[in-house]
């Protein structure tokens, strides 16, 4: 069984607590150079936030045994946040591509203090970006001692709510959505003041289409896009928001009435490449 099984980081009641919305302006931490299989460099910046939510304090030896005896374990949360890529140029004025994984302090000053923290860590950010980013990277890496962070810290506009979970219609792993290796406390994009890409065609239909509606139902045709992989779908209660990492497509839509975005559901269907999102109406908004 993977150790990351045992990775929980579903919200906490006291994260409930937390606004829809907030930037995180983290602060440096440790700077680790990686390679990907094509030997190209990676650099992750592993900074910290207090507004990430705070781990559970375990002792190294808390720690082993958890790994060792993996089927009994109870979950352990590794709250973070994984910020975009961003290019930079290394000592030598060559580009390379670095990430910001923002942590509570409290695990980062663990994680210096400790190799065994340092090195579960660095595992779960390797499977955290290889899931996120379809990286493939060799399992080896190098604290920089004299460098806190590659480039500039982005700021990460972070929403308290996950995105809805895209499901590829026809996906014969559906039950893979709900078994992600690593799994953000809340899912990260750098703020950006406008989205760039085309509007796709859309239409956003009411149902039942006569007296209160139960559901909106958003239909967007994406003919550019082969699977919903690199889709950022965002649906707060009064508006909709998708966009791509390649920048094709972006949109932005109203939504009147307001809806439940904790309830929403996303299928993207491969054959027509039609995303269907369905939103339930809030209930104080149906007379």
């Amino acid at each position: 069984m993977d150790i990351f099984n045992i990775i929980n980081s579903q919200q906490s009641s006291a994260d409930d607590r937390q606004p829809e919305a907030h930037i995180i302006v983290p602060s440096e931490g440790i700077c680790v150079k990686l390679k990907t299989t094509k030997q190209e460099k990676v650099f992750v910046n592993i900074c910290h936030s207090e507004k990430v939510p705070v781990p559970r304090d375990i002792t190294d030896d808390e720690l082993r045994s958890l790994l060792e005896d993996v089927e009994n374990s109870p979950p352990f949360k590794i709250p973070m946040s994984i910020g975009e890529p961003h290019a930079e140029l290394d000592a030598a004025g060559n580009g390379c591509t670095a990430y910001d994984v923002i942590v509570h302090p409290n695990l980062l000053k663990k994680v210096q203090s400790s190799e065994l923290f340092e090195a579960f860590l660095m595992t779960v950010i390797f499977e955290g970006l290889e899931n996120k980013y379809n990286l493939q990277l060799e399992r080896t890496w190098v604290v920089l001692k004299n460098k806190r962070a590659m480039g500039r810290l982005q700021e990460q506009y972070v929403r308290a709510a996950p995105r809805p979970a895209i499901v590829e219609m026809g996906d014969t792993s559906r039950s893979n959505v709900n078994q992600r290796l690593i799994q953000e406390v809340t899912e990260p994009q750098v703020y950006r003041d406008k989205q760039v890409g085309d509007v796709p065609p859309y239409e956003l239909l009411a149902v039942p289409e006569e007296g209160n509606p139960e559901y909106l139902v958003a239909r967007i045709t994406l003919p550019k896009l082969r699977s919903s992989r690199g889709l950022l779908l965002d649906v707060a209660s009064d508006m909709l928001c998708l966009s791509t990492r390649s920048q094709v497509y972006a949109m932005e839509v109203v939504l009147s009435p307001h809806v439940d975005e904790e309830s929403t559901v996303a299928e993207f269907n491969r054959d027509t490449k039609i995303l269907t999102v369905t939103m339930p109406v809030r209930t104080a908004e149906v007379c």
